[in-house]
């Protein structure tokens, strides 16, 4: 960076103190619960961020007549309600996902909103999948039905790399001997099924498909609770890479000898691996007591556990049910405790090792409380959802700053490296700029296969290159993003982080 002026040197020192100190102290924080229909439950299990605030996808239930709606609430980012829609006609029961980890819905990047759900008769003798496609307004697009000869539960929806969706979920056989299988199903952008697989396991075996993300290399991987009818022990994860066609290219079956450990979110990393994460259930000690840990494990893109980690006291349930990637590398993930009925967010580093744990509470009127989805925000900071039980269950949103924090009294002594530090073997110039500069490698010879990447502040890739080649500065051109501030990664051929930074667009 020589040609670099100590002018531009001093204004990236003064920009990231207080970038930094603006995220750790100054982020918009709220800890808020919604009751969108009075006097009807709502939930909220996934939320996307925009720069005018967060979407919330979940359901509405009114219990005393029978009647469950799905429902996507927007709120601004002081957490004021800007609008809610929901959506289900009489006579038929409307699901958002059927377990607490599950439930699919997320942003489209052309407009509007996705949902994947469930149709059901009121007496529940029956179920479909279903997806929703709304308008940026919630407004409905259209709604398909699938109506296939088993019962189809919906729980996860991505947007693929060539836009259109790819649906992960549940066949329940309920004629003859009971059993449940792992589904695939993709459509194209308007809802039309292009194919679909199912995963049977072992005739003892049970799988619940509770979990799925994208792939680089335009695959899929797939999450499972994998339960052994004939162990007493229950079950354990099961993991399966597929390629673009769903076909699948490996598996694995992660559990402990213990006993149980209880998958609910799969996450694809950047460097071509896969964190898994959920609830470890060592109730087979304790004098046959259950307890349960936070849980988290590394998957190599081969299938290979790198590691595994627990977090947290003894409790009679504790999750974790979400989990992102950072534009550092960094974790961060949220869950809830059952047994202390409050939730919690967890920051590690990439290879598991805790830098902050927190825990939230709702008051009164809430009982119980738990958080399903964290995203980054803009500011820095993180967005959390789930619900609340009490006298009338209601949406539960968590915003805090990057520490954490959702109070302005909250206790800052906890510290956090935002960054793992530029090697020094890249520089970046000219920083600023216009969005068009040069990343200059010293010290280190690029194989052909290594790989830039370039996120925004929401952690969503907004340049990508995985043939660079050997030349020691190598010009990068993302002018058609906005004025930002931007994290690059250099990743080499063997998959060794080289260097990462941050870089200001600033036309």
């Amino acid at each position: 960076m020589k040609d670099n002026t100590l002018k531009n040197i001093a204004f990236l020192v003064i920009f990231f103190s207080m970038l930094s100190s603006v995220s750790a102290q100054h982020a918009i924080r709220f800890n808020k619960i919604y009751n969108v229909i009075p006097g009807i439950a709502c939930y909220a299990q996934r939320v996307s961020v925009y720069n005018d605030g967060y979407a919330l996808y979940g359901e509405t239930d009114d219990s005393t007549n029978s009647y469950t709606k799905i429902s996507v609430t927007k709120i601004d980012t002081s957490g004021n309600i800007m609008w809610n829609k929901s959506y289900g006609k009489p006579g038929f029961g409307y699901f958002f996902g059927n377990l607490p980890g599950g439930g699919g819905g997320t942003k489209v990047p052309w407009g509007g909103y996705i949902e994947a759900g469930i149709i059901s008769n009121i007496a529940q003798t029956w179920y479909r999948l279903a997806l929703f496609r709304f308008d940026d307004k919630g407004d409905t697009l259209w709604t398909r039905i699938y109506n296939d000869s088993t019962d189809e539960l919906g729980i996860t929806i991505k947007v693929t790399r060539d836009k259109k969706y790819i649906v992960g979920g549940d066949w329940y056989y309920l004629k003859g001997s009971t059993f449940v299988t792992m589904t695939l199903k993709k459509t194209d952008s308007l809802g039309n099924v292009i194919w679909q697989k199912s995963y049977q396991g072992a005739p003892s075996h049970y799988r619940e498909g509770l979990s799925l993300d994208t792939c680089k290399d335009g695959g899929y991987i797939l999450c499972s609770y994998d339960g052994d009818t004939n162990s007493e022990c229950g079950g354990s994860i099961f993991i399966m890479k597929t390629d673009s066609a769903g076909n699948p290219q490996w598996t694995n079956y992660i559990y402990d000898k213990v006993c149980l450990v209880d998958p609910d979110y799969v996450l694809s990393l950047r460097d071509g691996g896969y964190l898994v994460c959920g609830g470890y259930d060592d109730s087979l000690t304790g004098n046959g007591e259950q307890y349960g840990k936070i849980y988290l494990t590394k998957i190599s893109s081969t299938g290979s556990v790198k590691w595994a980690k627990q977090y947290g006291q003894n409790c009679r349930s504790f999750v974790l049910f979400s989990i992102k990637e950072l534009p550092n590398g960094d974790i961060i993930s949220c869950g809830g405790d059952s047994s202390a009925f409050i939730g919690c967010i967890l920051r590690t580093d990439s290879n598991g090792n805790e830098k902050w744990r927190r825990y939230y509470k709702m008051e009164s009127p809430a009982e119980e409380d738990y958080l399903y989805d964290i995203q980054l925000t803009p500011d820095g900071g993180f967005v959390a959802t789930g619900f609340t039980y009490g006298n009338t269950e209601n949406i539960w949103v968590v915003k805090t700053d990057s520490l954490g924090c959702d109070t302005v009294d909250c206790d800052y002594a906890t510290s956090v490296s935002e960054m793992r530090g530029e090697s020094g073997k890249v520089k970046v110039y000219p920083n600023p700029s216009n969005g068009t500069f040069q990343l200059v490698i010293s010290n280190y010879k690029l194989g052909i296969n290594s790989t830039v990447e370039i996120y925004n502040v929401l952690g969503e890739e907004v340049y990508s290159s995985y043939q660079i080649t050997q030349s020691s500065n190598y010009p990068i051109d993302i002018s058609s993003q906005s004025n930002g501030v931007y994290m690059y990664r250099i990743i080499s051929e063997t998959g060794d982080l080289v260097g990462e930074g941050k870089v200001i667009i600033q036309k």
